[in-house]
């Protein structure tokens, strides 16, 4: 939870093979929403709380999402 992070090294962070780094990641402020959509499992049955948290922070976000539970494009 380093303040000084930015959203680019954020985004390397996301790509981490532990959940609970990923997670570190979602929960921080200055996660970039591009980085958020990525880390979303379009899979539903390998959908776990790393992509869920990445909905909560996107429903906050303002973000719409589909039926489907994955969020709209950006330009929906």
């Amino acid at each position: 939870m380093n303040p000084d992070a930015d959203a680019e090294i954020l985004d390397r962070f996301a790509n981490d093979k532990f959940w609970g780094v990923r997670i570190e990641v979602v929960s921080h402020p200055n996660v970039s929403e591009a980085t958020l959509r990525r880390l979303f499992e379009p899979k539903v049955s390998k959908r776990g709380v790393v992509h869920h948290a990445a909905h909560k922070k996107l429903l906050e976000r303002g973000v719409e999402f589909g039926e489907d539970g994955m969020p709209y494009e950006i330009n929906h």
